[in-house]
């Protein structure tokens, strides 16, 4: 006969095997729980559907208060599962999922269902149940494989931390808990933007010591104020820092000495009766603590350093740093191949984000003993901001035994140097941008670091995209050293709210670029990485991420050719290094829809600006009663610098601008580019002047002109060769150059040395020319009206 009470005692000594016990710190209760938060939500989870649900076990850890284990027990191994999940009280996994869809309110649920009475007969499924998150997922470990067994506490947490949903919950409270901290501080701590972040990880640090993490309630004003110190003291303390490590220990210690000696800190807010260190070390306590023990591969201190630098305007940018976003930090490590066995160098290291994603890619499979290996000696930093050392070594103190390979001092410096050459077999770095002073161009940083790795190892690097056009006389000493394996244009806003458009280059070390004289550089456009953008919380990540990461990876690796996506080609150091100089446009997506969407902008621009007449004329003046279609496959490809002369306008200040009721053409995507009106009398013979010319401005928008216009030195007028530009031809040239405009942002922008070797495909006459009848009269035979 089923009996629930031999299931429930078979889960009690698995319990006890992994060390889920009362000795070892865990609460475990049954039916019922002490804690008013987990009764409340508890209190309409009935199986039945009246009163309170009631778990056969409830477990929590005193160290982490984020998580909860939920079991739920069937006696007979048939009642484990049904079709549905609906049928509560009858089946395990039904039920489990019930309490877990309420507890998951406030808690992240680790949801177990046990059936059966022996040994052969026992099933038993895990789910994981993100806090807020309002679904689950099976858990597994690293390996996917599905846990089918009771397993240790820090195992469901380790494997938990997996999870992307359960991640991408975790980190959006910790975003807002950021935000909300940021302004607690600004507030009531009055400390200075440098020091917030350091606040933070010193806090964090302090807490791992067990002493003050069992005392600090009892601590107030001036006495909580030392003793925060003095255990961040003792932490640091007992830190390996390898070579002249008392110089780095008293340097950092110096930097989180504000602690103690901050006034602000310490005063007693008499509304809350506590000062606000007080409230913030219970909050970094309670809310950050244990998300630094799950997810130890996770940059915490870069979090709040970007967090908080994102909403105080603070100096990072003027000091030209800029830290980079985490999943490209990832996408680094997946590019260079790491393993267990690999070592990894990032000569400007910041706060250690490259270093923790490396050691994250690193880990991923192995023991504990090869992880303590990796940790201890196979990730060397070198950073050398005083405050950024700091919160470095922190980062990797918060996530190892204390021994770190981190170096104080520039990169540049011999005796650093010579300590960190030879040891790497990837080297990673985001340098500073715009350094003043000799030496220390972004080239410099990033040739140092080519020059510490081993032969043959992989150098990644992510600059400005002025670096990838712009020639430079250190390119020529990049290129006879090391080979240029790969550059990718990444998203226009990848930085925000910095406006720096960035691309990533890999390099193999100390072998020169024409060594192999046949050798082909890989360039990639990888724009899109799924991101969305908002103004308050930045750039946030969505679903479509893991797919496009995926399709970089697949592409880098096979050095795929892919039209308007990806390409390759041979090099030199007077060539642009980017997907958008060599990319073949694909034109095949051209459709109807693009050519009807460029005629009615262009009669709405007219009718806004009083030209009605010629925008009926445009929009009646055609053949509709017969429909044409596109045979894209036999369009020829044309040279711009075939097709046109082009001419640039002349600068002309706002200030300089005096009234008129010319248009002034300048950079714009609205109102046709028009950016006002201006004196024909004044500027006649101090501008040129054009009418019925197509425009591209600095960003690649275009536009058709049938009106006499004055343009700036952004933009470049379109001067036909052989053939006559009229309303209809000039509108489908213009649908077809405006598929160019992928190439073109604030880090590459157009100039008159590369427009005439840009290309375009248009249709062709029976001898090879372009067919500018049939453009005009594919215009004409849209039904385009009907879009009005």
């Amino acid at each position: 006969m089923a009996n629930e009470r031999i299931t429930e005692n078979i889960v009690r000594k698995k319990l006890e095997a992994t060390g889920i016990t009362d000795i070892n710190g865990f609460l475990i209760e049954e039916q019922k729980s002490q804690n008013p938060v987990i009764e409340k939500l508890l209190k309409k989870a009935s199986k039945s559907g009246n009163g309170a649900g009631k778990p056969e076990f409830i477990i929590s850890q005193n160290n982490n208060r984020d998580f909860l284990l939920v079991i739920e027990c069937k006696a007979d191994f048939k009642k484990h599962i049904s079709s549905t999940k609906d049928q509560y009280k009858d089946y395990a996994v039904d039920g489990v999922l019930l309490y877990a869809s309420h507890l998951a309110q406030e808690y992240n649920i680790i949801a177990i269902a046990v059936s059966g009475q022996t040994k052969n007969e026992l099933k038993i499924s895990t789910f994981i149940f993100p806090k807020g998150f309002g679904a689950y997922s099976i858990l597994t470990d690293t390996r996917k494989i599905l846990i089918d067994d009771i397993i240790s506490w820090q195992d469901y947490i380790r494997f938990a931390t997996y999870d992307e949903s359960l991640a991408k919950s975790r980190k959006s409270d910790l975003n807002k808990f950021s935000r909300d901290l940021h302004d607690y501080i600004r507030d009531y701590g009055k400390i200075t933007e440098a020091q917030k972040p350091l606040l933070v990880s010193g806090i964090l640090l302090a807490l791992m010591e067990k002493g003050f993490k069992v005392a600090y309630p009892k601590y107030e004003e001036a006495e909580l104020a030392k003793k925060t110190f003095q255990a961040v003291k003792d932490i640091i303390g007992m830190a390996k820092l390898g070579v002249n490590q008392e110089r780095k220990k008293n340097a950092i210690i110096n930097a989180f000495r504000f602690i103690e000696d901050h006034p602000e800190l310490q005063k007693i807010d008499r509304k809350k009766n506590e000062s606000p260190l007080a409230h913030i070390v219970r909050e970094i306590d309670n809310e950050v603590r244990p998300f630094t023990q799950d997810h130890y591969d996770y940059d915490i201190i870069g979090n709040f350093y970007g967090e908080f630098i994102r909403y105080t305007g603070g100096d990072a940018q003027g000091l030209g740093i800029v830290l980079t976003p985490k999943h490209i930090t990832e996408i680094f490590a997946d590019l260079a191949k790491l393993n267990k066995n690999s070592i990894v160098l990032d000569t400007c290291c910041g706060t250690g984000g490259f270093l923790i994603s490396a050691m994250k890619k690193m880990t991923a499979g192995a023991s504990e003993i090869e992880r303590l290996k990796i940790l201890e000696n196979s990730l060397i930093g070198v950073e050398q901001e005083p405050s950024m050392f700091a919160l470095a070594v922190s980062n990797m103190i918060l996530r190892g035994d204390g021994k770190t390979n981190l170096y104080q001092g520039s990169c540049f410096d011999d005796e650093i140097f010579n300590q960190i050459k030879n040891k790497a077999t990837a080297g990673f770095i985001n340098p500073p941008y715009s350094q003043k002073g000799e030496n220390l161009h972004e080239w410099n940083f990033v040739i140092q670091l080519l020059n510490a790795l081993q032969k043959n190892a992989t150098g990644i690097i992510i600059v400005p995209m002025s670096l990838a056009i712009a020639p430079h006389p250190l390119r020529e000493q990049i290129l006879r050293e090391h080979r240029l394996e790969a550059v990718m244009s990444m998203p226009n806003d990848l930085f925000y709210p910095v406006g720096m458009v960035s691309c990533i280059m890999v390099f193999t070390a100390h072998v020169p670029h024409d060594s192999d004289p046949h050798h082909e550089s890989w360039f990639g456009y990888w724009k899109d990485d799924g991101f969305r953008k908002d103004k308050t919380q930045g750039r946030i990540l969505t679903e479509k991420w893991s797919k496009v990461r995926r399709e970089w990876i697949v592409n880098f690796t096979n050095k795929k050719i892919t039209p308007g996506v990806s390409i390759r080609k041979k090099i030199g150091m007077n060539n642009e290094w980017c997907a958008e100089a060599y990319l073949e446009t694909d034109f095949h997506n051209l459709n109807e829809i693009d050519f009807i969407k460029n005629t009615v902008n262009l009669a709405s621009f007219l009718f806004k600006n009083g030209k009605s007449e010629m925008a009926e004329f445009l929009l009646k003046n055609k053949n509709s009663n017969k429909k044409m279609s596109l045979d894209i496959k036999k369009w020829k490809w044309f040279n711009l610098g075939n097709l046109f002369t082009f001419e640039k306008g002349e600068r002309l200040t706002k200030l300089d601008r005096i009234s008129g009721d010319i248009p002034l053409i300048t950079a714009s995507e609205n109102n046709n580019g028009i950016a006002g009106f201006i004196s024909l009398e004044n500027f006649e013979n101090k501008k040129k002047i054009f009418e019925n010319k197509i425009t591209i401005d600095m960003f690649f928008n275009v536009f058709y002109h049938d009106y006499k216009y004055f343009s700036d030195d952004n933009i470049h007028t379109l001067i036909p060769i052989k053939f006559e530009l009229n309303k209809y031809n000039a509108l489908f040239l213009v649908t077809v150059l405006s598929k160019l405009k992928y190439k073109y942002a604030y880090g590459r922008q157009v100039r008159l040395m590369r427009l005439p070797f840009e290309k375009i495909k248009l249709p062709v006459d029976k001898k090879g020319n372009p067919d500018w009848q049939f453009m005009e009269n594919y215009i004409k035979s849209l039904p385009y009206s009907a879009s009005l």
